[in-house]
């Protein structure tokens, strides 16, 4: 009996990305240093490929990309990306995102093409995005950056946003977003009683004043960290809510739960909601509106709480029973 191997040709699939097709593309690959990779984006093939500095061929006409991405210490080396085949430009640009090591002599880089950042209309439907309507006038919405550039999507650009501001409750104040810095004073006076981190603590939890110049859409996104129900315990303890009025960026882990279930050791007296469409504030009855739930539709928002004490979030634990009779 005579035994044979079946040998399998191992042909590695090109990385393909389109814009227009529903599908949000992420893709990433190890580049080796000498090594050369084809890439198909919106119907062309491109060759991306990894060398050192004094090895490249800087008479082809290409896309150079030199340091882009987290890589910081490309020193010595260098990575281009040729156009090799198709004829079909793309209105817009596509980027290509670059991890190196940040010791030792570098090998090998990662590569990493993300659609979510060129193609955002393929996006929309994913997990984590809340789509948010904006209308000319004062808007209270997550604080986030906002894209510079026009981009396949109508939605809310840095151009529109013609003011933001921030409130913070113990000093009874608004500080500006893009203008001038809060005074000095009022920043060591916030860290010296509320912890170096409270800056921070305030950017991630506060909602923001934003004036937008025209109607329009903004896509707030979350992380699928904070999507996970197992983690919403710890997102909203960290909470730091002070007396009086506290602007609440309403998060994913708010969503069907009431502000009696997760209100913690805070006594409130007041929930309003602004209405950007009548630009006018929607308060209401307070027991109605605490006990209701929070929706879909309010995540990316701001909610805002009159309260009578420092506090925090956390769900509502009920007491310990009693001992049996």
């Amino acid at each position: 009996m005579i035994c044979g191997i079946l040998l399998i040709p191992i042909v590695s699939a090109t990385i393909t990305i389109d814009c227009g097709n529903g599908i949000c593309d992420k893709e990433s690959f190890e580049l080796a240093k000498g090594q050369t990779e084809t890439i198909n984006v919106f119907g062309n093939d491109y060759d991306i490929k990894f060398e050192e500095e004094q090895g490249l061929d800087r008479t082809n006409p290409a896309v150079y990309l030199e340091k882009f991405g987290g890589a910081t210490n490309l020193d010595g080396y260098n990575v281009e990306l040729y156009q090799v085949g198709g004829n079909h430009p793309y209105k817009g640009e596509f980027s290509v995102r670059i991890d190196v090591p940040m010791n030792g002599e570098i090998d090998k880089i990662d590569v990493e093409l993300d659609e979510n950042e060129w193609c955002y209309s393929d996006c929309l439907e994913r997990d984590g995005v809340y789509v948010i309507d904006i209308y000319k006038g004062w808007n209270l919405i997550k604080l986030d950056s906002f894209p510079s550039d026009k981009s396949d999507v109508d939605q809310l650009y840095r151009n529109d946003v013609l003011a933001r501001y921030v409130y913070v409750s113990p000093l009874n104040t608004y500080w500006s977003y893009g203008g001038e810095q809060p005074p000095k004073s009022e920043i060591e006076y916030m860290q010296n009683n509320y912890g170096e981190d409270i800056i921070n603590t305030l950017e991630v939890q506060s909602a923001v004043w934003v004036y937008s110049a025209r109607d329009t859409k903004r896509y707030a996104e979350f992380s699928q960290w904070s999507l996970d129900s197992k983690n919403h315990n710890e997102i909203l303890s960290a909470h730091q809510l002070f007396s009086g009025w506290n602007f609440i960026n309403v998060l994913p882990a708010f969503e069907d739960k009431s502000l009696e279930e997760i209100k913690g050791d805070c006594d409130f007296t007041k929930v309003c909601l602004w209405n950007p469409q009548g630009q006018e504030w929607d308060c209401g009855d307070y027991v109605n509106r605490a006990s209701s739930n929070f929706g879909k539709i309010n995540v990316g928002r701001g909610v805002v709480l009159k309260a009578d004490n420092d506090c925090s979030f956390g769900v509502k634990i009920n007491p310990v029973p009693e001992l049996p009779a």
